[in-house]
């Protein structure tokens, strides 16, 4: 199924996926392994029960092939998610986590759930992770000035989805603020800037007709940006 149009410019799922393969993971082989030679750089050897880092995409072909248990990251467990939630609940600021961890998680709970502690429990705080996060996300779209927008510490899944809402109500703010402006110029002006002004004033009332004050706008807009199965 095709992406909603404002989400054809951001990365879909998958390309999000392909990009985290290349995060770093621990592996523990169950077989001696040689050094693996690849484009950039080796890996390897591979000598039971020594951890070995590996790319992400080499942990998954590797634990498909029954030839090496994965080490979760430290943030991928039970306790470390229930500290990230209450965190997220507490604090204005979004909290600091890997750029891809939601594609890692995803990509290491379908792959390696057996590897993985409270593989369940897990499933479910980063869902109520997500969600808090989300609505982080959307009071930062209501109460956003017309000078810039702070997203600190949003990872990659997270901008794809708030791309397409944060620039249209930026671009909804700037439109207001400059037919403000306008109105007032013309307003301080004889008959010539009147009509000016009449005429901003019609493009002003065209603007907010849409979708309102610009809080109600991003919100909507959000609310079609969670169109990511993710």
């Amino acid at each position: 199924m095709a992406l909603p149009v404002q989400l054809q410019s951001a990365l879909s799922p998958a390309e999000a996926e392909f990009l985290a393969e290349n995060e770093r993971i621990q592996i523990e082989p169950l077989r001696q392994l040689p050094v693996l030679g690849l484009i950039e750089t080796e890996i390897g050897p591979f000598v039971p029960p020594r951890s070995v880092s590996v790319p992400l995409w080499l942990a998954i072909v590797l634990k498909k092939r029954g030839l090496c248990h994965v080490k979760p990251p430290r943030w991928l467990t039970a306790e470390s998610l229930q500290d990230l939630v209450q965190a997220e609940r507490t604090q204005d600021q979004f909290t600091p986590l890997p750029f891809h961890y939601m594609e890692v998680a995803k990509m290491l709970l379908e792959v390696a759930g057996d590897d993985l502690p409270d593989a369940g429990t897990c499933q479910t705080l980063l869902q109520d992770l997500r969600e808090a996060r989300r609505s982080k996300a959307r009071q930062g779209v209501e109460i956003m000035d017309q000078s810039h927008i702070r997203v600190d510490n949003l990872a990659q899944m997270e901008l794809n989805e708030l791309r397409a809402p944060f620039t249209m109500s930026f671009s909804m703010m700037k439109r207001l603020q400059a037919a403000a402006n306008l109105s007032r110029l013309g307003g301080s002006g004889g008959g010539l800037t009147r009509t000016t002004a009449g005429g901003t004033g019609a493009g002003a009332s065209g603007s907010r007709g849409g979708g309102g004050m610009p809080s109600s706008s991003g919100t909507a807009a959000y609310g079609g940006g969670s169109g990511l199965s993710y």
